[in-house]
């Protein structure tokens, strides 16, 4: 069995909130310092520093004479639990309280005087190494043994694909009744068959078992061991048939699949708002052994979006927002403590090259260039930034291009403010609004800002975010 267990830092006053006793064993210094950085649009997702929370390990009548922590520590179990941190005031209902963080316990460490737990992000452990099959002998006992796995070596592995790819050259695992896997599960449509460079007819010279994502030639075409196919086809469907090819639904149908997390898990809404505003089709092609972390990274990169965790730790999914969104901060002059912006010749580049429509026959991808030209002429930047993806066509590619140069040598702006932006996160927007600013434009009238790092104290109350204009 599991339960909740209450604690705050507040010492002077009542300690019930919502029902519920608060022990008040967590000392003034007792919240360490939370960081998240979302990293730059060409390389996707949030990064987070969860810190560490320790506990007056205390002795008192009220739970027995002893020291609280020091049996719990062992009876209770500690490691992935998770732990939320709310902020309010004295007087708040508990409604008011906002959630300024969410994380799972890494480890704990205890002395006569404190207990602490060191924290990690949710996502952290999560990952896992993609496709999760392999072909062998002993499940197809017919294989096409080029294809088999030497022994003692990791096998060959069973491919999967989201959306429309092409140039596949499928595995024979039944070399006498010549049929050939496309994919390792349901697919939505084949569009063609290439055989000896000419088109193959379905229904005459093969067939389609959708449900296994396979296809059997007819044996009259003669094929030899000496023969391949090449295929182009419409990867993963979902229950019903639909092509799942969006990138968010890509990234929904991993974390069910592949890494086994609960609809409790995971934030839906953010997961089907990024759906509504990145409808462009994906051509997703898991054919050689990667990483998960890999795999949303060029979907991140490809719709630019980002996953992160929400305040209740939950994984979800955001895009880079066009306007503000209803819930944006207001964050005028008074609230400022300083603000300072930053530029460095490190970080500029003069060109641009999106890789694109990778080819699994090659193992190459198809690429655009666009050449940042003010950067050229102005500060001599020769550099170019290469940025691969998996978006399927030239016109997809060209349009992530022409987003990505808007913004791509802006300078950082920082600002540090006291705890207006406690309850927020990377991800989140800002109006600013300032009577001196650091360009041509003397003033800052609620100009939108997008935070792009952020350092909170929950002990101060002190932020320091960095933020990138909303283009």
């Amino acid at each position: 069995a599991s339960a909740w267990v209450y604690f705050t830092n507040w010492q002077r006053g009542a300690t019930v909130y919502n029902g519920r006793r608060y022990l008040p064993l967590i000392p003034a210094d007792g919240l360490s310092e939370i960081t998240q950085t979302l990293e730059a649009h060409y390389q996707g997702s949030i990064v987070s520093t969860c810190g560490s929370v320790s506990f007056v390990n205390g002795r008192a009548r009220a739970w027995g004479g002893g020291h609280y922590f020091d049996d719990r520590c062992a009876a209770w179990i500690w490691r992935n639990r998770k732990i939320r941190q709310l902020a309010g005031g004295e007087g708040f209902a508990y409604s008011d309280f906002q959630p300024i963080a969410s994380a799972l316990i890494a480890s704990t460490s205890i002395t006569d005087s404190r207990f602490t737990v060191s924290l990690k992000d949710a996502r952290e452990g999560l990952h896992c190494t993609l496709p999760k099959r392999t072909y062998n002998v002993t499940d197809f006992p017919l294989l096409d043994l080029r294809f088999d796995a030497e022994e003692g070596a990791a096998g060959v592995p069973r491919p999967r694909y989201y959306g429309a790819v092409t140039h596949v050259v499928p595995v024979c695992v039944d070399t006498a009744n010549l049929i050939f896997e496309l994919h390792d599960g349901r697919i939505t449509s084949v569009l063609e068959v290439l055989f000896r460079g000419a088109a193959l007819t379905a229904g005459t010279d093969y067939t389609i078992d959708y449900s296994l994502g396979r296809i059997q030639l007819a044996k009259s075409l003669g094929y030899t061991a000496e023969d391949t196919i090449e295929c182009s086809f419409t990867g993963q469907a979902d229950d019903i048939g639909a092509a799942i090819e969006t990138g968010p639904m890509v990234y929904l149908h991993v974390l069910r699949n592949d890494m086994g997390l609960g609809w409790g898990d995971i934030n839906l809404d953010s997961i089907w708002e990024a759906h509504a505003v990145r409808e462009t089709a994906l051509s997703v092609k898991l054919y050689k052994e990667s990483g998960t972390a890999e795999l949303f990274g060029l979907i991140e990169k490809s719709i630019r979006a980002y996953s992160y965790q929400d305040a209740a730790g939950r994984i979800g999914l955001k895009v880079k927002p066009a306007s503000a969104p209803s819930d944006t901060v207001y964050v005028s002059e008074q609230r400022i403590v300083d603000i300072g912006r930053d530029e460095s010749a490190g970080s500029v580049f003069g060109a641009l090259k999106i890789q694109y429509d990778e080819w699994p026959l090659t193992q190459r991808y198809r690429w655009i260039e666009r050449a940042a030209l003010t950067e050229q002429w102005t500060s001599g930047a020769q550099s170019t930034l290469s940025i691969s993806t998996v978006l399927a066509s030239k016109a997809d590619a060209e349009a992530l291009g022409d987003e990505i140069l808007k913004e791509l040598n802006l300078p950082t702006l920082w600002v540090l403010v006291a705890r207006v932006l406690l309850p927020r996160s990377v991800g989140d927007t800002i109006y600013l609004s300032r009577r001196r600013f650091f360009d041509s434009q003397p003033t800052a009238n609620q100009r939108l800002y997008q935070i792009v790092q952020l350092a909170k104290s929950p002990s101060s109350g002190m932020c320091r975010i960095e933020l990138r204009p909303v283009t």
